[in-house]
């Protein structure tokens, strides 16, 4: 079976000199390399001609400008033999046996859509802490680390476009790189239209890159990148938040929950994270309907409602035939509810004695809010805010009747803890002013710059 790997080009020669040498040493496999160079001013171009000449493992295409990214792997592509295909950057040091590992997880078995490897430079999970301070230690620091690490994977809903191993037959059902897309959430983009097609995304744990970073994108124009970021959430109608699992709801959930329902529960970040941490089955309840296709790839099942404002809706859940779970998360949408009280009464009879309800609630006085209100902005909007369009109701930490919303005959509440965000320095100095100003009118404003700073409200109660 043969991969190709598809490498863009755009002057720093050195670093694809060192690229390429990483890939001859390393790499036992059938595979053609396909060098696509967008337009390079230096001696790039001279170097992949050199290297080329009689070997017919190495295809060159040479563009007079640069064509961006996306375009210049979709180009690449169309000259592809191979059943693999791998995208990788040439600001990277491939490291012994980094594609047999890949490969063992692509081929696990035919739900894995996408790969790709664990690295010292790059976003999200697949960064890792590096021990060697000089690229002379890189070899021994991936030996000892993948051999740690020799089988292991985690789920993740994005993989990082510097090296992404993928299948053919994927490609050609969910489509190449979105050429709008000329540098920055490419990869992004394709990650969530793998998983809307059902394929699971891994990190191969046992595979290791070294990634130098920004060289590529830097002179692929990073003054579209955020030119980008407005097409992708213009795409998708969604916020790249929603890629981001909630820490502090996971480490509230204990480690010995088997059965999990997440109301709430987005394209999965937050169950993808806790699936990875421990032996679970999750479910969950979605108004988004891209949202709930893309978290069935990791859930056993997802229901998905057009509002939670009805609590027939919430009933639906009697669909999964699950008398009780071990933990419920009610994440950012309990300001959904037209009755919350009766909501967490019905939801209480999934619950054994001593598990646990976990709800996150947006505090309508963050100073964000209070900004846009001040400003005249306060626009509702589809983000994860306090501000969303579908909120029927707004809390603030001094709002919330614990009591009420649990009643001591039911739950017994452990903890509530504030989720915090830190304003610019002028902003803590205004609320400051503002409250010096208000006792001046005999105005009470001690609160405001204590509660400013709540971003959410976490409430974790137990059934008694």
């Amino acid at each position: 079976m043969k991969t190709s790997i598809i490498i863009l080009t755009y002057n720093k020669l050195e670093y694809t000199k060192k690229c390429f040498e990483s890939i001859k040493r390393h790499t036992k496999e059938n595979i053609e390399i396909i060098f696509v160079d967008n337009g390079s001013t230096d001696n790039t171009k001279e170097y992949l001609k050199e290297i080329s000449k009689n070997n017919e493992n190495i295809k060159l295409i040479i563009k007079e400008q640069n064509v961006g990214f996306s375009k210049g792997c979709n180009i690449g592509f169309q000259e592809a033999t191979g059943e693999n295909i791998l995208f990788l950057n040439n600001d990277v040091i491939v490291t012994p046996n980094w594609l047999s590992a890949l490969l063992n997880h692509l081929h696990k078995n035919k739900k894995v859509g996408m790969v790709g490897p664990v690295s010292n430079y790059v976003s999200g999970a697949q960064q890792v802490t590096v021990t060697y301070k000089d690229i002379e230690d890189l070899d021994n620091f991936s030996l000892e680390f993948c051999s740690k690490n020799k089988g292991k994977y985690i789920n993740t809903l994005r993989l990082v476009g510097f090296c992404l191993l993928t299948k053919r037959e994927v490609l050609e059902k969910i489509g190449l790189f979105d050429e709008d897309f000329f540098v920055g959430f490419e990869d992004d983009d394709i990650s969530l239209r793998a998983l809307k097609s059902g394929y699971k995304l891994l990190i191969a744990l046992d595979s290791f890159i070294h990634h130098y970073g920004h060289i590529s994108s830097d002179n692929l124009g990073e003054n579209n990148f955020f030119k980008n970021y407005i097409k992708f959430q213009a795409k998708w109608k969604t916020d790249f938040y929603y890629f981001i699992p909630q820490g502090e709801i996971i480490n509230i959930v204990s480690k010995n929950a088997k059965k999990i329902l997440d109301i709430g529960c987005k394209m999965g970040a937050t169950g993808v994270d806790l699936k990875n941490r421990q032996d679970c089955q999750l479910y969950g309840v979605e108004c988004n309907k891209i949202f709930a296709e893309i978290a069935k790839t990791n859930y056993e099942e997802v229901i998905e409602v057009e509002n939670l404002e009805n609590e027939e809706n919430i009933k639906l859940i009697d669909k999964f035939n699950i008398p009780y779970f071990d933990t419920i998360m009610v994440r950012d949408v309990f300001t959904n509810f037209k009755n919350p009280i009766e909501t967490l009464k019905y939801l209480v009879k999934y619950l054994k004695k001593g598990n646990n309800i976990i709800v996150s609630i947006h505090n309508i006085c963050n100073y964000k809010c209070i900004l846009q209100l001040l400003n005249g902005t306060f626009f509702y909007t589809f983000d994860n805010n306090a501000l969303n369009i579908n909120n029927l109701r707004f809390f603030t930490p001094n709002s919330i009747d614990i009591h009420r919303l649990f009643p001591k005959e039911i739950f017994n509440v452990k903890n509530v803890y504030y989720l915090k965000s830190t304003p610019e320095e002028k902003i803590e100095a205004f609320f400051e002013e503002l409250t010096t100003l208000g006792k001046k009118f005999g105005l009470n404003f001690e609160n405001l710059k204590k509660n400013s700073k709540i971003q959410k409200i976490i409430i974790d109660a137990e059934k008694i």
